[in-house]
């Protein structure tokens, strides 16, 4: 994905993990080949058969 302007982004993932009922899987956010912040290092993604649409933040807000 290219992006046309600098500036702040909020992060969306779409994920599915439909193999293994009760399991989470674990995947690494990397943007040109680096992890941009310590909590991109462990997304855990849980069970469902439907696509989830995953914001990345906390409590505070989005990851900008």
């Amino acid at each position: 994905m290219t992006v046309e302007q600098n500036g702040y982004y909020v992060i969306a993932l779409r994920a599915r993990q439909n193999l293994r009922s009760g399991a989470v899987s674990s995947r690494r956010l990397t943007i040109n080949g680096e992890v941009p912040f310590r909590e991109a290092e462990n997304l855990s993604f849980s069970y469902s058969s439907d696509w989830q649409t995953a914001y990345l933040g906390s409590e505070d807000g989005p990851y900008l």
